[in-house]
C-alpha cells in the first residue's frame, strides 16, 4: 500500500497549500482569470464562487480536503474518496492550465498566472497518478484477501 501512503500524505499538503494560495490571492487582490476575469473588489465572493488566481473555489477545496482525510480509510469510503481525489485532480489540471493560458490583465501579474498553472498542473497530475495507483492497490488487496 505504498502508493496509498504517498497519497494520504501528499493530498492534505496540496489542500493546505491551495488554501495558502487563496489567502495570498485575496490579500494581493489577484482574481481568477480563467472562465472570465474576476473582480478585485469582490475577492472573497469570487473565491467562494470561482476561485482566485492561485486557488480553486472554496467548495472545491472543502470537498478536496474532506476526501484527502477520508482516503486514509481502508473501507469503501476510502475508495470513494480516492475516486473523488482522482476526479478533482483532473479538474485541477484543467483549471490550472486554463489559468496559465488565460489572457493577461493588469489585475494579475503574468508570472503569477504561470506559477499557478505550473503548480496546479504538477500537483494535479501527481495526485491523479497516486489516486490511480491507490485504486489499483486497493483492488489488488481485495483480490488477494478473497483468494
Amino acid at each position: 500500500m505504498r502508493t496509498t501512503r504517498w497519497l494520504t500524505n501528499s493530498a492534505p499538503i496540496v489542500v493546505a497549500l491551495s488554501f495558502i494560495g487563496a489567502l495570498v490571492s485575496i490579500v494581493a487582490r489577484w482574481p481568477h482569470q480563467f472562465g472570465g476575469h474576476g473582480n478585485r473588489n469582490h475577492m472573497l465572493s469570487d473565491f467562494i464562487s470561482s476561485g482566485t488566481a492561485l486557488a480553486p473555489p472554496f467548495a472545491f477545496l472543502v470537498v478536496f480536503g474532506v476526501a484527502s482525510l477520508v482516503v486514509r480509510r481502508r473501507d469503501i469510503w476510502g475508495t470513494v474518496a480516492c475516486v473523488v481525489i482522482l476526479a478533482l485532480s483532473v479538474l485541477m489540471v484543467v483549471g490550472s492550465m486554463g489559468e496559465a493560458l488565460a489572457g493577461s490583465t493588469p489585475d494579475v501579474p503574468r508570472a503569477v498566472q504561470w506559477f499557478s498553472g505550473i503548480w496546479g498542473t504538477t500537483a494535479g497530475v501527481t495526485l491523479a497518478a497516486l489516486s490511480f495507483g491507490s485504486l489499483r492497490e486497493r483492488r489488488q488487496s481485495k483480490i488477494e484477501d478473497t483468494a
